[in-house]
């Protein structure tokens, strides 16, 4: 199961997370914390903070992976950003939060990515299995903040 969440005019969609029964210091989210993120989706369905951009933020695509098959582990990731209006992109904006309490998972990420004013390639993604909600964040030099809002399920 994916859900699209659209908050810009560019299709938003990415997948961070998949897993094996290995328990790692490089997980870019823990099984405990997707376990305890899933359990508040329970407690609260269909419950989740929505933002809309600025007009003219930035927009956030995924290039890989494709989420039309079954996502596992571990998987390759590659995020688009484009700035509009001749803005550029501030990289020290860039965020990843993860599930319902919003856990900033960036600096997880950032040990194995760089982003640039293009976007992020992430190699061999670890994560746990199971359905998770993301949210990507990055914002112009014009401070105008584009989010992606992207729920997927890793088996």
């Amino acid at each position: 199961m994916i859900k699209h969440k659209f908050f810009s005019s560019a299709l938003i969609a990415a997948a961070l997370l998949s897993g094996s029964g290995v328990v790692s210091a490089d997980w870019l989210v823990t099984p405990k914390e997707a376990a305890e993120s899933q359990a508040q989706y329970k407690k609260f369905p269909g419950m989740s903070a929505k933002a809309f951009p600025a007009m003219g933020a930035p927009e956030i695509s995924l290039i890989k992976p494709s989420l039309s098959g079954v996502i596992k582990t571990p998987v390759d990731i590659q995020m688009v950003f484009k700035a509009k209006d001749g803005a550029e992109i501030d990289l020290s904006s860039f965020r990843v939060l993860y599930g319902f309490l919003g856990i900033d998972i960036t600096s997880r990420l950032l040990k194995h990515a760089v982003p640039t004013e293009d976007g992020v390639k992430v190699s061999h993604a670890d994560l746990p299995q199971g359905s998770h909600h993301l949210v990507i964040q990055v914002a112009d030099k014009r401070q105008r903040k584009g989010q992606a809002d992207i729920e997927f399920k890793v088996e």
